[in-house]
This record gives structure tokens, C-alpha cells and sequence, in this order.
């Protein structure tokens, strides 16, 4: 599979900006397991993948303070979804004439949109990617990617002997102290084992749009380490030889979170997340990305 999908844009302007002429339409679709029968609309119904994200000020620079923490709930309804930022409840409801998801928190002062990417992936996947968008009542707002999709069911899960392999698309951002940010793309290789229940594989990402100084070297091999399937699911961590490619020094505490998606986990999809020191040495980095493949 293949992704033409460039930087994620942090130059947000607000959500009434920000998803002008963002109209789509939508087939609503049970929610539930992948079944063979059912497809995946834009945006997709189960947004499976937890996730970490950066924290930005009014000028678009990552304030310093670390990770926008975010989690998400289905419902019965397929037009709402519960996220949860940083202890922070959202009731997200899809808008038709906007193309997305929207909400507030519970007590009004914040705002956050589900804003799905629509190209990259064939029409019969079933996962897709996106960002989040999370605006602040101080001016500051979070930006995360997220996965999701129809997840296979844990009976087909069981079942599954030999081995697997997807390859797709995948992307990421670091946030260096409070100025700067770096930002890549490219691909996904993945291999399932599902006999000895384990994953591993590697992201190839090369320079999208880094602010002068933070460039990602290109072809830049981020490794998934091998991690336990449980359920339809995975967590694991990552590694990179040289952080140097990544304008770090050195990478510290790394998670990586996955799903399989489709009959017979057809699909993958799921997000990452890490710390680290910025090529200065001393400026804290704060990492995150997402990914996904047939």
C-alpha cells in the first residue's frame, strides 16, 4: 500500500478554519467486528489506537511540558465516540457537513476534532489513520495521530496459525523543547507470527517538512521490537541505531501500541510514542507518530 499523505500541519488557525470546505459524506456503519461484509468509511468507526501527542502554544511551538495523553471509547452509537485527553472527557459527534468528528469537554472549555486522512489507502481496507486536534481554553492545543478501523474479532484472532506480513505507511513528529519541531513519513514492515503469538518489524521515514536544524536524515529505520500479541491486539516498543537521524542525542522511554483490523487481520494499524534529548544535548524531545498496512 502506498501513502502520498506529507507532514502533518500544525499551523492551525482554529476549527472553524481549520476544517472549512472539509465536507464529505459518510455511510454509517454497524459498529462491531469486521465481518467481510461491512467497509470502512473516512473517517472510520473504531478508533482503537490510544496514543500520545505534543502540546503546542498559540505560535505553534511545542510548549516543553511533554505528551497530550489520549484514549478512545466506541459507543453504541457509530456517530459518537468518547475521548478521554490528558483526564479530559470529550463527547465527539460526527458532522456530515464537515467531514469529521467534534466535541467539547464537559465543562466547555476545550475543543477537539477527529480529521481523517483520504488517501493512502485502498477501498477495501479496513484501518485508516488520522490527527487529533485538541484546542485549549489558554491557547494552547495537542495534535496526536490516531489509527482505526474495523478490528478483527478475537475468535478469528485465536485461530490464526503461521505467519503474516503488511506493509504501508507510517509517520511521525518530535517536539524539541519549546522552538522547534521535526516531522517525517514513509513506510511500514510488519511481520506477524501468529503461532508464536509475536510482531516485529520497522518504519522507514525520511525528512517532510522539519524546521531548519531538526531534519530527518533520510531512510531513517525505526525498528519495532518484537512484541506479544494479546487479543486482536499489541504492545511493544521501538529503537532507532542512530538518533542521530532523528536530531536526537539519545531516545529514552519508547511504547508502541497496535491493532489488526479486517477478517483475519487483514490490516494493522496503531500509534507510537517516546522521549528523548534533542541534537543539542540538553533540550528534552518528545516523540509520537501512528501507522498502518495491508
Amino acid at each position: 500500500m502506498t501513502n502520498t499523505k506529507s507532514r502533518i500541519n500544525f499551523a492551525f488557525l482554529g476549527l472553524a478554519a481549520l476544517t472549512a470546505g472539509c465536507a464529505s459524506t459518510r455511510t454509517a456503519v454497524p459498529a462491531g467486528y469486521a465481518n467481510g461484509v461491512k467497509t470502512v468509511d473516512t473517517p472510520n468507526l473504531i478508533f482503537s489506537s490510544s496514543g500520545n501527542g505534543l502540546l503546542l502554544d498559540s505560535a505553534e511551538n511545542p510548549t516543553g511540558t511533554g505528551a497530550v495523553q489520549v484514549t478512545y471509547q466506541e459507543t453504541s452509537d457509530p456517530d459518537v465516540v468518547i475521548a478521554t485527553v490528558s483526564g479530559q472527557e470529550f463527547k465527539l459527534t460526527w458532522d456530515g457537513a464537515k467531514g469529521l468528528f467534534y466535541g467539547t469537554s464537559a465543562d466547555g472549555s476545550a475543543e477537539m476534532a477527529l480529521l481523517p486522512y483520504t488517501a493512502g489507502y485502498s477501498a477495501d481496507s479496513q484501518v485508516s489513520m488520522g490527527y487529533a486536534y485538541i484546542g485549549f481554553a489558554d491557547g494552547t492545543h495537542g495534535a496526536t495521530y490516531y489509527a482505526a478501523g474495523l478490528k478483527t474479532d478475537p475468535v478469528q484472532m485465536a485461530a490464526l496459525t503461521g505467519t503474516a506480513t503488511y506493509a504501508g505507511y507510517a509517520n511521525l513528529a518530535i517536539g524539541h523543547g519549546t522552538s522547534n519541531v521535526s516531522f517525517g513519513d514513509g513506510s511500514l514492515a510488519l511481520a506477524a507470527d501468529f503461532g508464536a503469538g509475536t510482531v516485529s518489524g520497522s518504519m522507514t521515514v525520511s525528512d517532510s517538512g522539519s524546521d531548519p536544524g531538526f531534519t530527518i536524515a533520510p531512510n531513517t529505520v525505526i525498528t519495532i521490537d518484537p512484541a506479544t500479541i494479546s487479543g486482536n491486539g499489541f504492545n511493544g516498543t521501538w529503537s532507532v541505531a542512530n538518533p542521530a537521524n532523528l536530531a536526537l542525542t539519545s531516545v529514552g522511554t519508547t511504547g508502541l501500541q497496535g491493532s489488526f483490523y479486517g477478517v483475519n487481520a487483514a490490516d494493522v494499524g496503531g500509534s507510537f510514542n517516546g522521549t528523548g534529548v534533542s541534537a543539542d544535548g540538553v533540550t528534552p524531545a518528545y516523540i509520537f507518530g501512528g501507522f498502518m498496512g495491508q
